[in-house]
């Protein structure tokens, strides 16, 4: 399940890092709370140690994605309840990342959707 590149490998010494903190950064994206971040992280923390990564290195990566990376869904008001989710799912190149923001324009000022996250 948790196949991940081993430090042993004879791979460039940044790549390790990369694959630590995009792995961090994705788990923080898809979490709805910091509690299920945490879950997700000492997993993947776990699972990197028997990689040989370096657990200090990785719990200090932790904490600086969970400060730096936002997952606040960009039409929710905190004082509101989120009754839905509604996944939008695009391909990315170019012509879809501006039809992506345009939809993201349209729906937040929609006011169907004011209860309901997009992602």
């Amino acid at each position: 399940m948790h196949q991940l590149l081993h430090r042993g490998s004879f791979s460039p010494a940044h790549t390790f890092h990369g694959v630590a903190k995009s792995k961090f950064i994705r788990f923080k994206r898809i979490s709805t709370t910091y509690e299920d971040y945490a879950e997700a992280s000492a997993v993947l923390i776990k699972v990197l140690i028997t990689g040989a990564y370096n657990q200090s290195k990785l719990q200090k990566l932790k904490s600086l994605i969970s400060q730096t990376c936002s997952t606040e869904p960009k039409c929710y008001n905190n004082t509101q309840e989120i009754q839905e989710i509604i996944p939008v799912v695009m391909r990315y190149d170019n012509f879809h990342a501006h039809l992506n923001k345009r939809c993201d324009q349209l729906i937040c000022n929609n006011p169907v959707f004011k209860n309901v996250r997009v992602i």
